[in-house]
């Protein structure tokens, strides 16, 4: 019994590291892709900030010719419904790029002032996958690991109780001068 629930105990011990181990990793992983989607924002806000400069001109030419006869009514309102929906999509993209960067910033320490990221572009070189990965890469990480770990902790914890149902044998014993007799 007693060795069972020690051998229960060192396997929760070890899942338990293997469980911080893996916090660790998926710290490092969320921080890489929110700095990826950050940058995406950037690059969207900056391409929505083109399109509504492109729009205002469009809008501009359309109610040159409106006011000069050669355009209806309705082309000027449409022109007008595309600069102001590409006013809120502007807009929409700025907060979308403040929320990533104060998710950035609180992630690294920082205060979450919203204006982590400054460059424009993606870097231009990745690591390299390679294109066959062995299927014992996964067996090493630590979430996994955990969980194997538990599940021979629960093993021995069932063989604990199984023997719990069998007769046992406990000794007592005490030191003074009175008696149960």
């Amino acid at each position: 019994r007693l060795l069972n629930e020690r051998i229960a105990a060192k396997k929760d011990y070890e899942a338990l590291k293997y469980d911080l181990s893996y916090i660790g990793f998926s710290l490092v992983v969320r921080s890489a892709i929110l700095f990826y989607q950050g940058v995406e924002a950037l690059q969207q806000s900056l391409l929505s900030e083109e399109s509504y400069e492109s729009l205002v001109e469009i809008r501009n030419l359309v109610k040159d010719r409106y006011e000069k006869g050669l355009r209806s009514s309705l082309d000027f309102r449409l022109a007008e419904t595309s600069v102001s929906t590409a006013i809120l999509e502007m807009e929409n993209r700025k907060n979308q790029l403040v929320v990533l960067n104060r998710q950035l910033e609180t992630l690294i320490g920082e205060y979450p002032s919203g204006t982590f990221l400054k460059q424009k572009k993606l870097p231009k070189y990745l690591p390299e996958i390679p294109k066959s990965i062995p299927a014992s890469i996964v067996e090493r990480r630590p979430d996994i690991r955990s969980l194997v770990l538990k599940v021979e902790s629960n093993i021995n914890r069932i063989a604990q109780a199984k023997r719990n149902l069998l007769p046992g044998l406990s000794l007592t014993g005490s030191l003074g001068t009175s008696t149960q007799d």
